[in-house]
């Protein structure tokens, strides 16, 4: 009988401690946990989940086990451990690599050359030359040039150096430059700052001048615009007899359209010989002879038309001037070995007579005053001057 309890006792009390290792919580299986009284898979992965464990309190926080002294942790608290924690982590990538690769082979290859590729240095400081534009062919056209940082700051003290294309060059921000012949030319601008040297460039555009000028009765001149676009002629100069009138800036004529200016602002009147000229002074057209300078022959129906107000008003908004232009210059001119047209022998005859009748007129008053003149000579020296004296 005594052997019999000896026997029960050894089954209950020794064998469940040597069968039944304590389960490590840190480190068990999934299988391993569900193994534990009242834990599911659930719980196990929840244990899993809220690794690691200081102490074997600290399961609670999985979900399914309650706090110490809940019937759900009484039963596997003499069941677990915390042991070491320890914590898995996945080893480096080039490490699972080496571990993967082949063993090298004993032969040896040659490395790849290392790039010798060298990036630009980012540049500091900008030239501008400003925008392509469209000039006309001697006129002279201003340049201005700029420098500037990367906060878009204008430099100073810089050296500006300029190439136009056709052979000139200049120095300096701003400068005047024309071009003799149609054509397109390419600008380069250099900017030397310090030791850095920068460039720009643009494109020039240069057009034979398609303009028209006239003189008109009432004293006015009149510029026409012939070009397919609109013209810039700031600075171009009116000149007539030595006085001249200077366009403002910015004065536009747009395409097909002229530009009237009164002997107001001329502050002068203009005759046959005013010109049309380049703001250098050289110059674009003259204007031809007008009615104004030649006495009109008037007709008697015309004379008995001329006291109605309306014909009048008519006659003076018709402007009866003669036009040239640039682009027609050579169609109007005679040609060798032709004669001259009739419209323009007229003129010349009249001009011609109108100058030998102020010439005729000029010789007899100076034949008059000789005559004088000698007359009392001969009298001073004859002594036919009386002299009375009173008494």
């Amino acid at each position: 009988m005594r052997t019999f309890l000896a026997f029960v006792c050894f089954l209950f009390c020794v064998l469940p401690t040597a069968a039944f290792a304590l389960v490590n919580i840190n480190t068990a299986t999934l299988t391993e946990l569900d193994s534990l009284p009242g834990v599911g898979p659930a719980t196990a992965q929840s244990i899993v989940d809220n690794r690691p464990y200081a102490s074997i309190q600290e399961v609670s926080r999985a979900s399914g086990i309650g706090e110490p002294g809940s019937s759900s942790y009484e039963n596997i608290k003499d069941l677990i451990t915390v042991g070491e924690p320890q914590t898995q982590t996945a080893p480096p990538p080039d490490e699972v690599a080496h571990e993967a690769a082949p063993p090298p082979s004993t032969t040896t290859t040659a490395s790849a050359p290392t790039p010798s590729y060298v990036p630009p240095p980012v540049p500091e400081v900008f030239a501008d030359a400003s925008d392509d534009r469209v000039v006309i062919v001697g006129a002279d056209t201003r340049f201005d040039a700029r420098a500037y940082n990367r906060e878009k700051v204008t430099l100073e003290k810089v050296r500006f150096l300029w190439n136009f294309g056709d052979g000139s060059t200049a120095e300096g921000p701003a400068v005047l430059h024309h071009y003799d012949y149609p054509g397109r030319y390419v600008v380069i601008l250099e900017a030397a700052v310090d030791k850095v040297s920068v460039s720009d460039r643009l494109i020039v555009t240069a057009e034979p001048a398609q303009l028209g000028f006239a003189v008109h009765s009432d004293g006015s001149v009149s510029i026409e615009n012939k070009a397919n676009r609109d013209l810039d002629l700031s600075g171009w100069l009116v000149r007539s007899f030595g006085q001249f009138f200077a366009l403002p800036a910015h004065s536009v004529i747009l395409k097909g359209e002229s530009m009237r200016i009164s002997q107001k602002n001329l502050k002068f009147y203009p005759r046959l010989e005013t010109e049309l000229q380049y703001p250098n002074g050289a110059t674009a057209l003259k204007a031809n002879e007008n009615t104004d300078d030649v006495a009109p022959t008037v007709t008697p129906s015309i004379a008995a038309q001329a006291a109605s107000p309306q014909v009048k008003t008519q006659a003076v908004r018709a402007p009866e001037v003669v036009r040239l232009s640039a682009v027609a210059a050579e169609e109007v001119a005679p040609r060798e070995g032709m004669s001259e047209p009739e419209p323009q022998r007229q003129v010349a005859a009249v001009a011609t007579s109108s100058f030998a009748s102020w010439w005729w007129l000029g010789a007899l008053v100076l034949a008059l005053l000789a005559g004088g003149a000698v007359v009392a000579i001969q009298r001073t020296k004859g002594g036919e001057w009386d002299i009375i004296e009173e008494t």
